[in-house]
């Protein structure tokens, strides 16, 4: 007999997803995806669980958008292989609708069990990995997809108008690792989990592993015990309550542990009859535990929330390990290059004297010599200095030959860049087997694409010679601008040369006399302060010179920097090139996650009270 229908309880629709929910699903999706492909420790998280997260996330923050999904609620029954889920479904739906099959590991793929409806119920193309199946495929087809079974006839429509039942695949059978991931997006996508487990196989691993996921994601749950007879049921619940239930975190939420013991022979075909209980038991109870729309929804996602909450650092360690371990990459190479350019600058620009200082500063000293008749006063002068310079030229001489040559910049910049490689590699090399990272660091740095440094650093040395000269000529251009054009700066120039030359003249022959005494000792004196005066007018003139370079100098260790920047940082932190950009974007995902979460706990927990 069946009953009329009734009209289905108006939802509310699902809103919009948030920013921050897209945001995390997106992350999360990306860190799923690189924890496979740098495979997974023995303490991180197993892969059927990142899975779980990623689903829940998808389902129960960000939506499916307007279809059917979101305008019934889910009742996912699952369990062990040959514990009887089919049949309970078919007892649940109030008609045989489900393939009932002995043999483990039939069902390959969830199904969807629900009462026809309006036009307004579609069904999404796919529900996260799961493609729907457009034909009316077996149960067992091995295809990563879902099936829809509408139903005409029930004897209890009014429940399939508001529910959607899903019939998964065992999670026992031989091959069950292949179509784990199906269930686990169900498992995600639902709001109330009928848990299946027969008396022959009650407490199996997988699936009592996949029971506490889902009681600890807050997903109400029902035990339904099957394959035993009426005279077994107290002891079956009793023990199944202990071994089982009783070990499980959040045990709370098992709503219920329902006995549903086999019928008499010839009697399976009333299971879903009016005329046997357990079916119209076990909907009353799903109503009860879905409840209303809204209040379901703002349960579960707060519960949601809470389960990725408590798995954070189990969910996120293995990347802030990895991470930690790029970061402390990245700050040695950065130390290096800062090293590297404090190096040049302190080996090099703090102690050259290279052609542009000599350039502007002869230029500005041959400006100096005094114009028409005071020339030859000047020509007496260089006459008296040339004694002080012949003997400082031959101290000169003798002291160059114990010290180093000039220093050459490109000689400079290639030892302080192979010093910087050769730090690196050590530091490297000290740190394999110490996780994934060092290992392929390792392998890049030993590599010849390391070589594309050189051709960058190569190119752009080029490059910023030529600038460097163009600034050196433009210094020079800049003083010989600033005599030439300025007859009071050279007038100012010269007297104060001249001033200097006199003093120092009667300051040396005064002292000379002082110390010494006699007719030589004053000639002497003032021959030595003429020379001593000439070096001091030098050294202004250099200082002169110098500052008026300073410009310069800046930029020059600006292109340093930069050569060390985009040569060496740039290209180093990124090696090896495919993991080095990931490493840059989940350095950022590691520090994005747990806001993300805090943000969606505060959200869903107001939800929630309210």
């Amino acid at each position: 007999m069946q009953r009329p229908m009734s009209t289905p309880v108006e939802t509310a629709p699902t809103p919009a997803p948030k920013p921050e929910a897209q945001t995390l699903l997106e992350d999360l999706t990306q860190l799923v995806a690189y924890y496979q492909e740098r495979g997974l420790g023995e303490n991180d998280l197993p892969p059927a669980e990142l899975r779980f997260i990623v689903s829940l996330v998808r389902h129960q923050f960000v939506g499916s958008s307007e279809t059917i999904l979101d305008q019934r609620a889910h009742v996912m029954v699952f369990g062990g292989a040959g514990a009887g889920k089919s049949t309970t479904a078919n007892v649940v739906a109030g008609a045989p609708v489900a393939e009932v099959n002995t043999q483990a590991g039939f069902t390959r793929h969830p199904v969807a069990i629900f009462m026809e409806g309006g036009s307004r119920e579609e069904w999404p193309a796919s529900i996260g990995p799961l493609q729907r199946s457009l034909g009316n495929e077996s149960s067992s087809l091995d295809e990563d997809r879902y099936t829809t079974r509408p139903l005409t006839e029930s004897i209890d429509p009014e429940f399939l108008q508001t529910h959607i039942l899903w019939d998964c695949p065992d999670l026992t059978s031989k091959d069950a690792s292949y179509y784990e991931g199906r269930v686990i997006e169900i498992a995600a996508l639902a709001d109330v989990c009928l848990y299946v487990a027969s008396d022959e196989r009650y407490n199996d691993e997988l699936p009592t592993n996949f029971l506490q996921a889902v009681v600890e994601a807050g997903k109400p749950t029902i035990c339904i015990l099957t394959k035993m007879s009426v005279y077994d049921v107290d002891e079956f619940v009793r023990m199944f309550r202990e071994q089982v239930v009783h070990h499980l975190k959040e045990s709370q939420r098992v709503e219920e542990i329902y006995a549903m013991p086999t019928p008499m022979t010839g009697k399976v075909a009333d299971l879903w009859r009016e005329t046997f209980p357990h079916g119209e038991h076990l909907r009353g109870s799903i109503r009860r535990l879905t409840g209303d729309f809204r209040q379901r929804r703002a349960r579960g996602r707060f519960r949601a929330v809470q389960y990725l909450l408590s798995r954070k650092s189990r969910l996120l360690d293995p990347l802030h390990k990895d991470v930690g371990q790029w970061r402390l990459w990245v700050e040695q190479v950065r130390r290096g290059c800062s090293g590297a350019v404090q190096r040049y600058q302190r080996e090099y620009l703090d102690r050259t004297n290279s052609e542009d200082y000599q350039e502007a500063r002869d230029a500005l000293l041959a400006a100096m010599p005094m114009p028409g008749r005071m020339s030859r006063v000047w020509q007496v002068l260089e006459y008296l200095r040339a004694p002080y310079r012949m003997v400082k030229s031959m101290v000169g001489q003798y002291t160059d030959q114990r010290t180093a040559g000039p220093i050459v910049e490109d000689d400079l910049l290639d030892r302080i860049r192979q010093q910087l490689m050769d730090a690196l590699c050590v530091m490297v090399a000290g740190r394999r087997g110490k996780g994934g990272l060092w290992e392929a660091l390792y392998e890049a740095l030993s590599r010849p694409e390391i070589l594309r440094i050189d051709a960058i650093y190569e190119d752009m040395r080029i490059k910023q010679q030529r600038e460097v000269r163009t600034q050196r000529q433009d210094t020079y251009d800049r003083v010989s601008h600033q005599l030439s054009n300025n007859p009071s700066m050279l007038t100012l120039i010269r007297s104060g040369r001249l001033g200097i030359d006199g003093i120092a003249a009667l300051v040396g022959g005064w002292v000379g006399y002082q110390l010494i005494g006699g007719a030589i000792a004053p000639l002497l004196g003032a021959l030595v302060a003429l020379g001593a005066a000439d070096d001091l007018v030098r050294i202004l003139c250099q200082e002169y010179v110098r500052r008026e370079r300073q410009e310069l100098l800046d930029r020059q260790r600006k292109h340093v920097e930069d050569l060390f920047r985009v040569a060496y940082l740039e290209e180093l932190i990124q090696l090896p090139k495919e993991l080095g950009t990931k490493m840059q974007r989940l350095s950022e995902l590691s520090d994005r996650v747990p806001r993300m979460l805090s943000i969606l706990s505060e959200r869903f927990r107001s939800e929630n009270i309210e």
